[in-house]
């Protein structure tokens, strides 16, 4: 049978991204939805290729009573059309999760989640395969801006962490029903997804939509690109770190750590975390422009003006730094100062729109302001240590 896009897809994303590099058996974590019954299928169309088991888990939370006893005997039964190894485990989620205090969601996938590890430490050199999609990582990102986060949570979910892959976060929901039709897979359909009392419902069912329509057609690949590349930024920047404080080191035990103060006045950390934030807001930028996420309606005489004025507010703001800096302490004001290229990236995946000038020349204003507070908070970095 000739392959599908999907499962095209699905290799090139798999190999290129050494998901699967010395794995002997996959744990594939089914729930019964569309979208795990579809990576349970396409890591079955591929398992020849990739010299791998496949072994499933499912895990019932018992959260939708008759409804979720019947996603568990769709899966098993379909294991067992397909001789596959079926393991599944049922815990009253909502009951510990009102005993820790915590919300369904974090009960629920810390259960699920050593549920997989456990079945996972049964085989040599195994995974964990779960079924998360480009739109889980939308709804993921944008979930964390508007409550808060830092560059670590602008990541997004992590193609592999330790144990864990993700090989479906290139799929949209859309291409993954579109699969399943095709190959007329069964799956259940979890009827609380349509349920805003959930953060991330709502922010599926209703902003997404919005913002899908209003201002960025693209906005799911918009997003998830940017959880790429600052994911990347991220990484350089804990491994600079990790290197920079190697060599720092003059002493360390169970007691303390003793630094090279010298070897600080050398270290531009603080710039450079800044400055690759603005990095990944401009590649982000440029990749959107490139592949029609949104169009700019701009004239050159237009970015002109714009670098002007940008440059002339960010200059009137380095007095107000040097205020900050004296008044509230340099630390303070380095945490300060990351919200300008955070917000940078805000405004470029969520408000630039067609001929919205006024809006790119804030946020050309925005990413400038920041280069400009970057460097003389780092004048008066070097003068403290030195």
């Amino acid at each position: 049978m000739k392959p599908t896009t999907l499962q095209r897809k699905f290799v090139e994303y798999v190999e290129q991204n050494h998901l699967l590099n010395d794995v002997r058996t996959v744990v594939a974590a089914v729930s019964g939805g569309v979208d795990s019954m579809c990576l349970l299928d396409l890591l079955m169309s591929e398992k020849k290729r990739w010299d791998i088991e496949i072994v499933v888990a499912h895990f019932n939370h018992q959260i939708r009573g008759p409804e979720a006893d019947s996603d568990e005997n769709l899966v098993r039964q379909f294991c067992d059309n397909h001789s596959l190894p079926f393991f599944s485990a049922t815990e009253n989620v909502p009951k510990i999760a009102r005993a820790k205090r915590i919300s369904l969601e974090m009960a629920g996938r810390e259960l699920r989640y050593a549920f997989f590890q456990k079945i996972a430490a049964d085989f040599p050199n195994s995974i964990i395969a779960t079924a998360h999609t480009l739109d889980d990582q939308a709804e993921t990102i944008l979930l964390r801006m508007l409550k808060g986060t830092g560059l670590q949570g602008l990541s997004g979910i992590a193609r592999r962490r330790d144990n864990i892959r993700r090989p479906l976060l290139f799929a949209t929901k859309a291409e993954l029903c579109d699969y399943a039709r095709a190959r007329e897979l069964p799956f259940a359909e979890d009827h609380t997804n349509l349920c805003n009392d959930y953060e991330r419902n709502f922010i599926r069912n209703q902003i997404l939509p919005t913002v899908q329509h209003t201002l960025n057609p693209n906005i799911r690949a918009t997003l998830a690109n940017l959880a790429q590349n600052l994911g990347e930024a991220h990484q350089f920047i804990v491994e600079f770190a990790e290197k920079a404080l190697e060599s720092l080191i003059i002493k360390a035990n169970s007691e303390q750590i003793v630094l090279d103060k010298s070897g600080l006045k050398d270290m531009d950390s603080i710039k450079l975390t800044f400055y690759l934030c603005l990095i990944a807001s401009f590649v982000m930028f440029a990749f959107s422009i490139g592949t029609g996420s949104f169009t700019v309606s701009i004239t050159p005489l237009g970015w002109l003006l714009t670098i002007v004025l940008a440059i002339a507010v960010a200059l009137g703001a380095v007095n107000l730094l040097n205020l900050g800096i004296k008044i509230i302490g340099p630390q303070s004001a380095s945490i300060l100062s990351t919200f300008e290229p955070i917000t940078s990236v805000v405004i470029g995946v969520l408000v630039f729109k067609e001929k919205l000038d006024l809006k790119i020349l804030i946020g050309c204003m925005l990413i400038l302001l920041s280069v400009i507070i970057i460097t003389a908070f780092d004048k008066e970095h070097q003068k403290s240590i030195s």
